[in-house]
């Protein structure tokens, strides 16, 4: 389980106002990025996941800074994505996660680039284009966990992505409840952060 916060009162306030607005609709961008980050193993996933899963209310608004300093325009995405779409506690879950992905994706020898809002969009662009052709090949609309399932077994960062999706289920059981809908948008979200940080 992750810590309990609230947004409002650790969320700087120049991410969430400031040079990375998302726009309601989704801009197409042809960017192509290739992922060439090392996978990050699942002994790193599992440490990373203990350790924001111990973290105090008081830890947290420090690991935001410094992601602010490193990747604002990866925070401003987290706290700007599907504005209108999310309440509170998605949108706080959505922050979590994507620190602690950000915080994954960090470990190991390569070091990971600053991410720009272009490559947010154009791995956004991209995520939905898939998800659209596995809604297209399924005879039926498949569940959210058997579609996500699918995409985690071919997936380079297949040890972080199938984090996201235990996190997702498992807060959904265990924390405010997660409308069905929007385990959709966050899974998305989520992997959009992913792909971007291994370009």
């Amino acid at each position: 389980m992750r810590p309990k916060f609230r947004l409002h009162t650790w969320a700087p306030t120049s991410a969430k106002q400031g040079h990375c607005r998302i726009p309601r609709s989704r801009r197409r961008s042809f960017l192509h990025l290739e992922a060439r980050g090392a996978p990050v193993p699942a002994d790193i996933v599992e440490k990373t996941w203990q350790e924001m899963g111990a973290l105090s209310e008081r830890d947290i608004p420090k690991l935001v800074q410094m992601m602010q300093r490193k990747q604002p325009e990866l925070l401003a995405y987290l706290l700007m994505v599907d504005e209108g779409d999310l309440h509170e506690d998605e949108r706080e879950l959505l922050v979590y996660l994507g620190v602690a992905v950000w915080q994954m994706m960090s470990q190991g020898k390569k070091r990971r680039p600053v991410v720009a809002f272009d490559a947010l969009i154009a791995a956004e662009d991209r995520n939905l284009e898939l998800i659209e052709q596995l809604q297209v090949q399924g005879s039926k609309p498949a569940s959210f966990v058997a579609m996500a399932m699918k995409m985690v077994e071919s997936y380079r960062q297949r040890e972080v992505l199938r984090y996201v999706v235990e996190a997702l289920i498992e807060e959904s059981d265990e924390g405010p409840p997660v409308r069905e809908e929007s385990l959709g948008l966050l899974f998305i979200d989520l992997k959009t952060v992913i792909d971007a940080l291994d370009a």
